[in-house]
């Protein structure tokens, strides 16, 4: 359509992600919620009816580094991802992981019970089980 090779394409998003991250970092921007390839966690949210379900991929962040809070239609994730030491006499060739501190609120869409959360963390996933509250839950009516 505009005679741009789709390698060419792909390297200007690859280098324009690149800067929006180093800008991000400048300006204390960092996990802002600014669009998925920028935003450290990952989450994927589900509704199954009766609970949310919050999943948040953590590789690196153990327990002890994370705050889960929640209010009535929110959840917060808080927490730090340890860098790694750089081994002496070595540098970077390609550093795509990010490290520090995040912290990351996702509105749900319903209200929720904050009394009634749960939450693990298994092999670097963190699963929030974020029950609804009774008024957001569906009721059935009986027609008579």
């Amino acid at each position: 359509m505009w005679g741009f090779s789709n390698t060419y394409a792909t390297n200007v998003m690859s280098e324009l992600a690149r800067l929006q991250r180093e800008m991000d970092r400048a300006f204390g921007w960092a996990n802002e919620g600014r669009g998925a390839c920028c935003v450290f966690p990952s989450i994927n949210i589900y509704d199954d009816g009766e609970s949310f379900l919050v999943r948040a991929e953590l590789p690196g962040v153990g327990a002890k580094d994370l705050d889960v809070q929640a209010t009535a239609n929110s959840v917060r994730i808080k927490g730090e991802r340890r860098g790694e030491k750089t081994p002496s006499g070595q540098s970077y060739q390609r550093r795509e992981r990010d490290y520090g501190v995040f912290d990351r609120t996702v509105e749900l869409e319903a209200a929720i019970d904050p009394d009634k959360l749960e939450a693990k963390l298994e092999n670097g996933v963190l699963t929030i089980v974020a029950p609804k509250a009774v008024e957001a839950k569906p009721r059935r009516v009986t027609i008579a």
